[in-house]
């Protein structure tokens, strides 16, 4: 004879939807830590930038109106092939 009533796997209506609330509950825990990991990834992320970066676009030099920034005054000196003070001079 063949049974024709529906198996059950041992779990009620109530121990599954706890279950369901459990792995929401998971789900929302794995969310949350990715947000806390990618925010902080971004906060050290400008501050690196800010601190590579940055130093480059200070102001160094002001003749009139023209201000040369860092960056242009060290690929200056780089194209120059001499001392900095003789291109300062």
């Amino acid at each position: 004879m063949v049974d024709a009533s529906p198996k059950h796997d041992g779990q009620t209506v109530k121990t599954k939807r706890r279950n369901v609330e459990e792995s929401m509950a998971r789900f929302r825990t794995i969310i949350l830590a990715i947000a806390a990991v990618v925010i902080i990834g971004v906060i050290a992320g400008v501050a690196i930038c800010q601190n590579c970066t940055a130093p480059l676009r200070t102001t160094v030099i002001v003749v009139g109106d023209r201000s040369i920034n860092m960056h242009f005054f060290l690929k200056r000196i780089y194209v120059s092939g001499s001392e900095p003070k003789a291109v300062l001079c």
